[in-house]
């Protein structure tokens, strides 16, 4: 009997799609609307999940049959982890799936940031030259290879950074992370504290998960830190930073540039999005980091095959909530 899939929003590759549809019953809801998705759930025992919707214990305790969330993403914070466990539902997500194409936007950003190619160049050419000399005059960036790269966080994402900036740009680099082991051949130094990273780094990029310990863990003392010349790069969540004392750095010139993949909250009102239109050194991606074609086929791949590893009674990579798969292994359904 095959098994019942619902997927929140269609996968992002449709290759994936149509070899899920010879392996399940699959049932699509075209909008995040939770009575559309509790609807759906009904009879379900997989929820595919796309952010940024929110998924909960109302749609939870409605699932008679649903024991595995899997999500397409790197994250997990758009599940209420706590609600699935004591549904006794198994949450799993793609972290460390496709942590290369956010490494290289991470590079991409040090290097416009320290070239200082998104403010004065791109200013000054729209606005017209007055001398072709101005090119010089205001717009002399830093040259990457030789300024420090700081990593708060040394996940998978993290590490692919360092071993990019180390060997191939032979940055020196630093990171903060107590639970961290870095590969050896990278050499890094780890910082005593963030505080340190911070009044150390020229450049400062977040790669840790947004967890209530790491809720606004980047302020306005650490940019204080950070320094008038320097740049911050986030593409881990967006209230990881405090993002007024953010704004309110970039105004006062506290920190030079700060290039950010992600914001709070997602999606953005009209009024998150004027003020930070209004942020002078701020440059802001919607949450496309990691988004790559190549990218997008494995997270859909790994949550569909996360999904049927569960489902066997096989350890799912990236499992969320150990403490049901413990549940499961004393108790097993049936």
């Amino acid at each position: 009997m095959k098994p019942r899939f619902v997927l929140a929003l269609p996968l992002f590759d449709e290759a994936v799609h149509a070899d899920l549809r010879q392996r399940a019953h699959v049932v699509v809801c075209p909008d995040h609307d939770e009575a559309t998705v509790a609807a759906a759930l009904a009879g379900a025992d997989v929820l595919i999940a796309r952010g940024p919707a929110k998924f909960g214990a109302a749609l939870f305790d409605r699932a008679d049959r649903l024991s595995v969330v899997a999500t397409v993403g790197s994250g997990s914070d758009s599940i209420d982890v706590g609600a699935a466990t004591r549904a006794g539902i198994v949450v799993t997500n793609g972290a460390g799936v496709a942590p290369v194409p956010v490494a290289e936007y991470v590079l991409g950003a040090l290097v416009l940031g320290q070239r200082r190619l998104l403010e004065e160049s791109d200013r000054l050419f729209r606005g017209g030259y007055a001398r072709w000399d101005a090119r010089y005059d205001g717009m002399t960036g830093r040259t990457a290879s030789r300024t420090r790269l700081g990593l708060a966080g040394l996940g998978q994402v993290g590490t692919e950074v360092a071993r990019r900036a180390v060997l191939g740009l032979g940055m020196e680099t630093r990171y903060f992370d107590p639970r961290a082991t870095p590969p050896a051949e990278l050499g890094l130094t780890p910082a005593a504290s963030l505080d340190e990273l911070f009044a150390w780094a020229d450049t400062v990029s977040l790669h840790v998960p947004l967890t209530p310990s790491t809720r606004h863990l980047v302020g306005a003392a650490q940019l204080a830190l950070l320094g008038p010349d320097g740049v911050l790069i986030n593409t881990s969540r967006g209230p990881v930073l405090d993002q007024p004392a953010l704004l309110a750095a970039l105004r006062a010139g506290t920190i030079r540039s700060a290039i950010i993949d992600v914001i709070d909250p997602e999606p953005p009102d009209a009024d998150t999005l004027a003020v930070l239109a209004g942020t002078p050194g701020l440059f802001v991606t919607p949450h496309i980091a990691g988004v790559t074609r190549e990218a997008l086929h494995d997270l859909s791949r790994s949550a569909v095959e996360r999904a049927f590893a569960t489902l066997a009674g096989e350890r799912p990579s990236s499992l969320v909530n150990p403490e049901v798969w413990d549940v499961r292994r004393r108790f097993p359904a049936g």
